[in-house]
């Protein structure tokens, strides 16, 4: 994963990703550590959440890495996310962001639904 998107991004430098994994971070088995040491050094912090504060009804713990916005931003969004079970205020603005990225391509919409 890592190779494949520094690799793309030496590419096209716009290019834009959301990554999501469980927390290795609370692994303690010393190859999962140098795997999240390697991740971190590329991507930065991952932001850590719970399913729950997406609205699902199972604690999950994920870790997502993403350049589509700050960490900073995506822990605020997180921390005013309305708990609904749909996930739909969560999901909308994570499509916002990526609108705001991809500005002035159409078909954003169409795009998606076929993803």
């Amino acid at each position: 994963m890592v190779r494949l998107i520094t690799w793309a991004q030496s590419i096209s430098p716009t290019l834009r990703y959301v990554i999501e994994n469980t927390p290795s971070q609370l692994d303690q088995r010393e190859k999962v550590q140098e795997h999240y040491t390697l991740v971190k050094h590329y991507f930065g912090e991952p932001l850590l959440l719970d399913a729950t504060q997406c609205g699902s009804y199972a604690h999950q713990l994920r870790n997502w890495w993403t350049n589509l916005a700050p960490l900073s931003v995506l822990q605020l969004a997180l921390k005013y996310t309305i708990k609904d079970p749909t996930c739909k205020f969560f999901t909308y603005w994570m499509i916002k962001v990526l609108a705001n990225q991809l500005q002035g391509k159409k078909n954003l919409l169409g795009f998606l639904r076929t993803q």
